[in-house]
């Protein structure tokens, strides 16, 4: 079979409140999209993120570099979520003309220029 995916074995994968479950505690947590949003400059990013609708939910952002980080840790480096091993951008500004992104094959953070594009997941939080 192609074009299947199959959950890592040992993952509890949650689906719900319009993507991929990142964490939740009492309730309350955040979710990232089902997939990345392509590959563009900072403030694109942010628009695109801003003006999602998917899953009947249209409260989704830019991840923060700590959320960012989060769907690293809790989603990527356990396989879930096709994350591609390429920069992700985060909505945190660093210098005058740059935001943080985080690189998904290795988990380094660094400030870029935000001309630069990195690929883009947005979440939501719940």
């Amino acid at each position: 079979m192609t074009g299947y995916k199959v959950k890592p074995r040992g993952v509890v994968l949650q689906f719900k409140h319009g993507g991929f479950v990142i964490y939740e505690e009492n309730g309350h947590g955040l979710v990232a999209a089902i997939t990345d949003l392509g590959s563009m400059d900072w403030n694109s990013a942010k628009t695109a993120c801003d003006e999602l609708i998917l899953n009947g939910y249209s409260d989704w952002h830019l991840p923060s570099q700590e959320e960012l980080n989060a769907l690293y840790v809790n989603l990527k480096q356990i396989g879930v979520g096709g994350f591609a091993n390429n920069d992700y951008w985060s909505s945190t500004e660093g210098y005058s003309n740059g935001a943080w992104r985080q690189d998904f094959d290795n988990g380094r953070q660094t400030n870029d220029y935000k001309d630069n594009e990195f690929n883009v997941r947005a979440v939501r939080a719940f």
